[in-house]
């Protein structure tokens, strides 16, 4: 399944809970996929900074990494905190809580992008560019936070789908090992 199909079944009739949880972590592997866009391809056997309890293991680690590595801008990195706080919230008290709690409808409020900015939930073929302009995205309603987190959901996922074709387009290799000492020398006179 892909990340925006795992949304929508997970959407479709999940609990709060559920879907805050799952929203949370289908976003947290699309950042992986981001910063492994962005990453050098070849890396030792053992070496996995995605892993849990190394540098990128965690959901917030891997937002802060890819903003402060220039993959996604700050008002990104600040929703992605947003959907992390949200899914904490969740994930991490026992009491009975929804997307109407006080602490979570501000926060989906706040988390809510800007209209213009509202990914369509169908995006026309090739044959069909020309009538782009057609095509309405319908908005959440600003009163239901439940639905304002699925919509600014589906914004990240767009937004970062986005992002990983940007790092793929800009991809690193390994650089080369210098041959003798003066090359480093050299390579640092080149560039000052």
């Amino acid at each position: 399944m892909t990340p925006l199909e795992v949304l929508d079944s997970e959407f479709a009739g999940a609990s709060d809970r559920a879907a805050s949880i799952v929203a949370a972590a289908v976003l947290a592997d699309t950042l992986r996929e981001l910063l492994e866009a962005a990453l050098i391809p070849e890396r030792p056997s053992g070496l996995d900074p995605f892993a849990p309890g190394q540098e990128l293991g965690s959901f917030m680690s891997r937002a802060k990494m890819a903003f402060l590595l220039g993959l996604i801008d700050d008002s990104e990195r600040k929703r992605l905190a947003l959907v992390a706080k949200i899914r904490n919230e969740f994930a991490h008290l026992a009491q009975d809580m929804s997307f109407n709690s006080p602490r979570v409808a501000d926060r989906c409020r706040e988390l809510s992008p800007p209209v213009e900015l509202v990914p369509p939930r169908y995006v026309p073929g090739e044959l069909e560019l020309e009538r782009l302009h057609e095509f309405k995205t319908p908005l959440a309603n600003r009163d239901n936070p439940r639905a304002l987190f699925e919509e600014a959901t589906l914004f990240l996922l767009y937004v970062l789908k986005g992002r990983i074709a940007q790092a793929k387009f800009k991809h690193p290799i390994s650089p080369l090992p210098f041959k003798n000492a003066a090359e480093p020398a050299g390579e640092h006179l080149a560039h000052a």
